[in-house]
């Protein structure tokens, strides 16, 4: 006797065929989610400047837990017309030994009384990418000696801020249209399922709070793809739709990893500065030798 084939269903699939069921119910709050959906498509011209955990910490949520954090400093500049891109990538102080220079000395900048070197600067003109990269070259007889190493390549130039923040160490949590129906239909399930949890979300979602200046809402996320099943919340800009803050408050279970929950939350990364306007197109110009 044959069998026939048991198809497999999401989770996802089932759940939205029981928020079918209920065709009358949808969401109590019209429209609870404050922020734009990829607002930031519409950004043309950007600044930022921007504090993040290094990759080093995220390898282990061990670090977080043990409060060993290191951090990372960038700085990005970008047009759409002309195509143009800038990314300083800088580390701690004491990250890279330098005692001696063929070349460039390192640039060096503080943020919140700590020293950070520059480690990568990568400029982009249309198809056309130089980055400079701070090795150590030679060691030994007490000399460390380092140079800003030069690489051409190309490659096409992103073509929306998204593509741009998606160079950054810890990319901050984006709000793609494509997904903003799986948003809403899980607010709709914790409607229909978990009353208080749904009532809770809406009214934190009412609340604003201020950043470089800026108007954004609170959101409960796992900040996407890190080495670890991150917990945590993010501050979302309400016009680009994109987390100018992100903060950790522990890791979920499953998969081989623990629950754990932080004592205080963690900050994964913020934003120290923004502008939509580059005061000097001069920047894209550094180091063009």
């Amino acid at each position: 006797m044959k069998h026939g084939k048991i198809r497999k269903i999401s989770i996802f699939a089932i759940l939205i065929l029981l928020i079918g069921m209920h065709p009358g119910k949808g969401l109590t709050e019209e429209n609870p989610i404050p922020w734009t959906f990829g607002g930031y498509q519409k950004v043309s011209e950007f600044y930022l400047k921007y504090w993040s955990l290094s990759s080093e910490t995220l390898e282990d949520f061990q670090n977080i837990k043990e409060g060993k954090l290191k951090s990372d400093l960038s700085e990005l500049w970008f047009s759409q017309n002309p195509p143009r891109l800038r990314i300083d990538k800088y580390v701690e102080d004491g990250s890279i030994k330098c005692t001696q220079f063929k070349g460039r000395e390192w640039e060096k900048i503080t943020h919140e009384g700590k020293t950070y070197v520059l480690k990568e600067r990568i400029i982009q003109t249309n198809s056309k990418r130089i980055a400079y990269s701070l090795e150590n070259i030679s060691s030994g007889g007490g000399v460390e000696l380092c140079e800003y190493k030069k690489y051409e390549t190309t490659k096409n130039i992103p073509a929306s801020l998204k593509d741009v923040l998606f160079l950054l160490t810890v990319i901050p949590y984006l709000s793609d249209p494509e997904f903003q129906e799986m948003v809403v239909s899980s607010l709709e399930m914790d409607e229909l399922f978990d009353p208080d949890k749904y009532k809770k979300t809406v009214s934190e979602l009412k609340k604003r709070y201020e950043k470089v200046e800026r108007q954004t809402a609170k959101w409960e996320t796992g900040h996407g793809i890190l080495r670890f099943p991150a917990q945590g919340f993010a501050f979302m800009d309400l016009e680009w739709g994109f987390a100018l803050e992100g903060y950790l408050t522990g890791q979920r279970g499953g998969g081989g990893f623990q629950p754990v929950t932080l004592e205080n939350p963690v900050c994964l990364y913020k934003a120290v500065s923004v502008a939509t306007k580059i005061s000097d197109p001069e920047v894209f110009n550094k180091w063009m030798d």
